[in-house]
């Protein structure tokens, strides 16, 4: 096939340092086209406004007045991107720095070349849990792949995915969709790895970011227990 078309995801709340570390690297070190559709999770701490002076970059820009939670935003995300002909649909996180130039190229053409369904992503540096590397790479759409649970920041799939897949909407706002995601791959009997000559970083480092923003952090914590508003959100739509 050709060149593929791509859609990145990116959710955002509040944390403007990490969103700006995140998109600047992402604009220096990738020249592949892609569409950037970004949700704003009713920040305020400035990231509506530095958004709005950069919308010009993104594909489609929804900022939304309030924090309707993760599963919610992530699912409209998947509404609005469905059907359009994407090849390749990447969730990439507000905290995700990119190390690998071209990084987007390589994994999108990974996923649309590899002859499996799959969801690969990147080494991540800076988890709290420490890197996981396969023990047995594969060579496989001319990257090593190794079959293994992948962080969530940077996430590739297949254009199906944006179709197929949707969060569980009863969770907790702060809960994270990646879990659901494993489930649902595993259940569907898509493959989950990471290209190993692919590389991010966890923005500040897991500690890191506890240490920088505890108000956050402990918001967050609390809108784990805390489910949805059903009634407030129910309809949502970008």
């Amino acid at each position: 096939m050709g060149r593929p078309r791509v859609a990145i995801i990116t959710l955002t709340r509040d944390r403007l340092e990490y969103t700006k570390a995140c998109l600047q690297r992402l604009w220096e070190t990738e020249t592949f086209p892609f569409d950037h559709f970004v949700w704003d999770n009713g920040s305020e701490d400035g990231t509506v406004e530095w958004l709005s002076e950069n919308r010009d970059k993104f594909e489609s820009l929804h900022l939304h007045p309030e924090n309707v939670g993760i599963s919610l935003a992530h699912n409209a995300f998947l509404d609005h991107v469905d059907g359009a002909g994407y090849d390749v649909v990447i969730k990439l996180d507000n905290d995700c720095w990119v190390k690998t130039r071209g990084a987007v190229r390589r994994v999108a053409e990974f996923v649309v070349n590899c002859g499996f369904p799959v969801i690969a992503g990147p080494l991540v540096h800076g988890l709290k849990a420490g890197l996981r590397v396969p023990k047995d790479p594969q060579l496989i759409a001319r990257e090593r792949f190794g079959d293994i649970g992948i962080g969530g920041i940077f996430m590739a799939a297949p254009g199906d995915f944006a179709h197929e897949f949707r969060n569980d909407v009863g969770r907790p706002k702060a809960y994270g969709q990646d879990t659901d995601i494993h489930v649902w791959a595993q259940k569907v009997g898509w493959r989950e790895g990471h290209i190993l000559t692919v590389e991010v970083e966890h923005y500040r480092t897991s500690t890191g970011q506890e240490a920088d923003l505890p108000g956050y952090h402990a918001r967050k914590a609390s809108e784990v227990r805390t489910p949805p508003d059903q009634q407030r959100t129910r309809g949502l739509c970008w």
